[in-house]
Order: structure tokens, then sequence, then C-alpha cells
């Protein structure tokens, strides 16, 4: 499927650099793919996937007892850069790569990548037959630490991807599709194509009906989390320090999250009415703890939630005392946000918190994961099984917080504070003065060999993090990232004396680029402080230094 052309016309992306959009999904940085009228005879080869036997599979789904809920199944490929697609060489030495993926009946797709690392200046899109759904441009902003992706589905039974990789980074880009999830049942459209609707049962109550507005943070803290075409629900919770650090609590059984796409907001505008929109989202986590008992996972996202999310970190509650009430926010089948309410005590079962029978709404399949709160809004645990639905007064159980304990206080309680409940954290109201953070990099070539950069911008109380092109240094090294006070604009021709910000050993990815963080202190008078960033690569006695970095702290 290997074939080379030119084309005449140089196709423009977006400029490195750019920041993310708010109104846009996924961490995606803007630009365009080249113009259908630019690309000349040359048409991208089609992978082609026959129609599912759709009867069978919701069969099996009605059959399956209540847990993750599947709307896709993945159709495997192994295809890539180096085994599929087409090439087209443009004039200035830049090279153009596309694939198109079909699946027979699908009401989306959402590809899913084994092999995913850019390289700087590279770009990467995905979009429908019609152009109508446009998706990038992924970078080299949204590698991550594994080398996979996944991005969220886009309408339709064909998408094309197409890869944009500058003559200067030529054959350093490693794209390799595992699959894509084949969409039957309508998840994008909540089930409209096949007669259904955004609500699931009818007892459900959307978050933005009166119901919820008492627990509106609480309602920001819940978010879906789709991989390998199922969805759970999860929630962000708070910690000790206060720090925002962005940790998800959820059910074991949902799977590894490692390659997820974590929906926010995904909510009516309305009571039972209004859109849905699945436009915010991040990719990729880290496991930090799991387990069958209890049936908890607890990970930490990968990519920076943009302020304009407006997340919000639950308290806890691990106490073994049984709270008056409780209530549970959720994703029920995969659709927009619900809000449940039991007016009883739950009762204890072994591992977990029963809630015999809920009042007012109920969950479903898709909601495992979700937090169960007590009156204060706390988290006391997360839905792993039963057998509640509309119409019915069966049970549901979560595994509660204070019997796995052990196995998530020092996350959850990093300060050792000894803490047996803490409230919720809001990053809005940090600081109220709003900056924008910014970085300008000097002397990126030449002087200094290996270039430094931001991965996401330095904001108070998050993690900064920085990477470092290792490509012209094999093997392991150390790193070494300095800051100092001087002027920006301040000429850097080589090293400059400065605080140690961080010291870390690094061994270069497939790539060659090193990633590192220094948490920025929630200190709000930082608010629009700038200082000069510049990093130390040593290996053996050979010291290198990188470009220097301009940085101002913002606030979010």
């Amino acid at each position: 499927m290997n074939a080379s052309s030119s084309v005449r016309v140089l196709c423009f992306g977006v400029a490195l650099g750019a920041l993310c959009s708010p109104g846009v999904s996924q961490l995606e940085y803007g630009g365009s793919p080249c113009p259908e009228d630019l690309l000349g005879a040359v048409e991208a080869p089609s992978l082609q996937f026959a129609a599912l036997n759709v009867e069978q599979l919701l069969a099996e789904d009605d059959a399956r007892p209540k847990g993750s809920y599947r709307f896709g199944v993945i159709r495997s490929t192994d295809l890539g850069l180096r085994n599929g697609g087409v090439w087209q060489t443009l004039p200035n030495g830049d090279r153009l790569w596309r694939l198109r993926v079909a699946s027979e009946g699908a009401f989306s797709l959402g590809p899913e990548f084994a092999e995913f690392e850019l390289p700087p200046g590279a770009l990467l899109f995905v979009y429908n037959d019609a152009r109508e759904i446009v998706r990038g441009a992924y970078t080299a902003a949204n590698n991550k630490p594994n080398g996979q992706f996944a991005i969220q589905p886009t309408a339709g039974d064909a998408i094309t991807l197409e890869y944009l990789e500058p003559a200067a980074v030529a054959g350093r880009g490693r794209l390799q599709l595992s699959g894509v999830v084949h969409d039957y049942r309508d998840f994008v459209g909540h089930g409209v194509g096949l007669g259904h609707g955004p609500d699931g049962g009818s007892c459900n109550v959307d978050v933005n009906c009166a119901a919820g507005n008492p627990w509106r943070n609480q309602i920001d803290s819940v978010i879906g989390v789709t991989q390998g075409g199922w969805i759970c629900t999860a929630s962000l919770i708070n910690n000790t320090a206060n720090d925002g650090r962005q940790l998800v609590m959820s059910a074991n059984h949902c799977g590894s999250y490692t390659n997820a796409v974590f929906l926010f907001n995904y909510q009516r505008s309305g009571c039972r009415s209004g859109p849905s929109p699945r436009n915010e989202s991040v990719q990729g986590s880290t496991l930090l703890a799991t387990g069958r008992t209890g049936d908890y996972r607890l990970v930490e996202l990968q990519e920076q939630i943009p302020a304009s999310y407006s997340p919000y970190y639950n308290g806890w509650n691990r106490g073994s005392a049984v709270p008056a009430d409780t209530f549970c926010v959720h994703h029920p089948s995969g659709c927009p946000k619900k809000i449940s309410f039991d007016n009883d005590p739950p009762a204890r079962s072994g591992q977990y918190w029963r809630v015999r029978d809920w009042d007012v709404g109920t969950t479903e399949g898709g909601s495992s994961g979700s937090p169960l709160m007590d009156p204060n809004g706390r988290f006391i645990g997360q839905l792993c099984c039963g057998l509640a639905a509309c119409g019915n007064n069966f049970s549901d159980d979560y595994g509660a917080l204070n019997t796995y304990w052990s196995n998530v206080s020092r996350f959850l309680d990093p300060l050792g504070t000894g803490a047996t409940a803490i409230d919720g954290f809001d990053p809005d109201p940090l600081c109220t003065a709003t900056v924008q953070a910014a970085a300008i990099a000097r002397n990126g070539s030449g002087i200094n060999p290996a270039v430094f950069s931001q991965a996401n911008p330095a904001l108070i109380g998050r993690a900064w993090a920085s990477s470092v092109d290792l490509s012209g240094f094999p093997g392991s090294h150390t790193f070494l990232m300095l800051a100092s006070g001087a002027d920006p604009g301040t000429p850097v021709g080589g090293p400059f004396v400065g605080e140690l910000l961080c010291r870390s050993p690094v061994v270069a990815s497939p790539l060659g680029v090193g990633q590192h963080s220094v948490l920025v202190p929630a200190d709000c008078s930082l608010a629009g402080a700038s200082f000069c960033a510049q990093a130390l690569i040593l290996v053996g006695r050979t010291r290198t230094f990188t470009n220097a970095l301009d940085v101002t702290v913002g606030t979010f």
C-alpha cells in the first residue's frame, strides 16, 4: 500500500507553540488538513471492514450483567507510516501521509494507536469523507510516556488519517494504528440512529434539572471514560495537599484506562432538553492503585485539564459511620450525565456500601465507577455492581473507600495528616487575578544544540512540564532544570547560573524526547512572575546546555 508522489503546493497546518482553544476537544491544536484540490489525483488507500452482526452484539449486551457499557467493538489492524497508506512529497521536502479507514454500518469510528510519537512540527488530522468533521491537529504535545494514543469517535462509517511530517524531522514519526472502534449503538448521536435518545431509562434525572442545583461542584467532578468501545464513569478526587493533582477514581472492572479518553461536562444544557456536546476531553492516564476487592481504580491524568472545563476535585470521607442518605452522579448507558438520590442510609455488605433502592433516578450499565456521595457531598465509594434500573427496587453496591484506604492513602493523604474526611477543591478561586501564562524560547538552535520547550503552560498550583530533544545524545542522561531571575530577552549564548528546580535521570524515548515536570507552588503572589529556565544535560563528564525559556507564570 506504499506509494510516493509529489504535489505542487505546500499545505499549512498550525503554528508551533499554539495553545489549545477552549472550544476544541481532546487538546487539539487547530489548523486544517490539505484542501482536496491541492492533493492532485492521489487518493488515500482505503482499509475496508465488512459489516458487523449487530443483532448478535445487542443480544450479547442484553445477556451481560450491569457494568461497563459497550457501544462499539474494535476492528483490529496493524497499519501505519511504514506499511500502509500513501506518501506524497511536498516541494519544500515535507511529506504528507494519508490512510482512509471504513467500516460498513458504523455510526462513528474511533482510531486507537499502538504507537504514537510525533516529532516537533508534525501534525495529525482525522476527518470524515465529507470533511464536515475535522479533528486535530494532534502534535508532539499529545505524545504519552507509553507511546499510545486514542481519538474520540468521529461520526460516519469512514475516516481519513492525514499526517504531515516536516523535512527537518523526516522519518522520526511513529504512527501505528492498532484498530478502530466501530460504534454500533450510535454513541455520538445518543442512540438517535437506533430510535433511542440521550436519557436512558425514563426515571433518569438530568444533572441540570432542579434536583442537581445543590451539587454543582460534585457534578463538575464526574467524567465519562471511553476506551476500546466501552464507557464507564469516574470522578476527580482531592488530596490533603489541595494542589489540584489530577487524580481520578473509578472501578477496577472498567479496564486499564491507560489509553482512555476522559469526557468532561458531557451533559444536557437543560432539564431533559438541549444539546450535550462531547467536545471537552483529555486523553491517557497513569495507574496509581487498583484492586478487585472493593473494585477500585485510582489513576492520574496525563494531559493538563484546561481551566475552561471547570474541573472540581471531590472531597472524601473514609470513615465507617453510616451516612443518613446518599446520591450519585453518573453516565447511565453512556448517556449525558444524570443524578440519583437515595433518601435512606446505605447498608454495609462486606467491602461495599449498599444502596437498597434509589428513591430518585437509578443507575445502568456505564454508571460503573461513579462516585457515591454522603450528605456533605464527599466521596465514600465507587459503583461496583448491582441490578438497579428504572421500574425495580433492586440494590447497587459501591466499593467503600475505608476498606481499601491503605492502598490509596499515600495519594489521597500525601501530607500524612491522618484525616478521616476532607472537603473538595475548586481550582477556579485559587487566584482572583487572571494572568496569561507564556513561554518564549531563545537560542533554540545553533549555539545550544539540545532543544528545550514547555509541554504545558506554567500555572500556579499545577505541574509545569517541559521536554528536551535528546535525539543527538543516545544512552542514559542526567537532566537538571535551572531557573534564574535573568531579565526576559537577555541573550543566553551558553550556561547561566541559576537555582536548581529539578534533577532526574532520563533515558530518551525512541524519538529522542525526554519529559520532566516541576510543581509550581499554590502561591497567588507568583501570578505574572517571570523567570528564565534552561536545562543542562549530563552524559558522563560531557555537559550540554539547551536554549533558554522566558517563562511567565499564569493563573487558571
